[in-house]
């Protein structure tokens, strides 16, 4: 694809920001250009042997994200720039946290609903010995780093694009590794819903992302944050 440029008054050449399409396919480029069933884990899970403490460590770590994936998604609500943009973000918290919009009863919570009490149930399920790590993961340390740079647009990009989309397809690609090797639906409910859920909410956030970034400058700011997201995500399985 060319390149468009324009002219400015002082003669230079400035790259006119991508349209709507466009930005939509490289942040969709951005993401799958890591796959999760290309990873060395991955490679090594599928195995008929593979160990059952590198399940139930892969099984721990994914709790301790989601234990510190709300408050995280909290400060992007807090920080969104527009009412349209606060609103998907704290539709998604509000899924993570276990609450629901019912028509005749209001806002219901469904404390076993919480995506950190199904993370739970998932990582007891491959082991009972092991406990979640302490502290935020590496993942969330880094987003919570450009929230506090005051750099919502990358953060959205970074984890919420980069990442959540990614882990909708690693739900699923893991929800089959682990039935196959004898694990309940009540166990792999975790998996199952964010298969659905964050393949949901990464579209949402590519919207907000094509939406919030209107010069090229931007633009490329936001590709590369889907990228470094992508790739991060990634190096954690490989």
């Amino acid at each position: 694809m060319e390149t468009l440029t324009t002219k400015t008054a002082c003669g230079k050449n400035d790259q006119e920001s991508l349209t709507p399409e466009e930005m939509e396919q490289r942040l969709y480029a951005a993401v799958d250009s890591h796959k999760f069933e290309e990873s060395r884990f991955y490679k090594l899970v599928v195995k008929p042997k593979c160990p059952p403490a590198l399940i139930a460590r892969w099984a721990w770590a994914v709790h301790a994200s989601a234990t510190t994936f709300c408050a995280m998604l909290a400060d992007l609500v807090e920080t969104a720039p527009t009412t349209a943009a606060r609103l998907t973000l704290l539709e998604n918290l509000m899924e993570e946290e276990g609450i629901f919009l019912h028509a005749s009863h209001g806002l219901v919570a469904k404390p076993e609903a919480k995506h950190c009490a199904l993370s739970l149930r998932l990582a007891q399920a491959c082991s009972q010995e092991l406990e979640a790590p302490q502290g935020a993961s590496d993942t969330i340390v880094k987003a919570n780093r450009y929230i506090q740079e005051g750099r919502w647009l990358e953060t959205v990009s970074f984890i919420l694009v980069g990442q959540e989309l990614r882990f909708a397809r690693t739900s699923l690609l893991m929800y089959e590794v682990l039935k196959k090797k004898g694990f309940s639906e009540w166990d792999l409910a975790f998996l199952t819903v964010h298969g659905e859920a964050d393949e949901r909410h990464g579209r949402e956030a590519i919207e907000l992302v094509v939406d919030h970034a209107l010069t090229r400058e931007e633009q490329e700011l936001a590709l590369q944050a889907a990228e470094a997201g992508a790739r991060h995500f990634f190096n954690t399985y490989n």
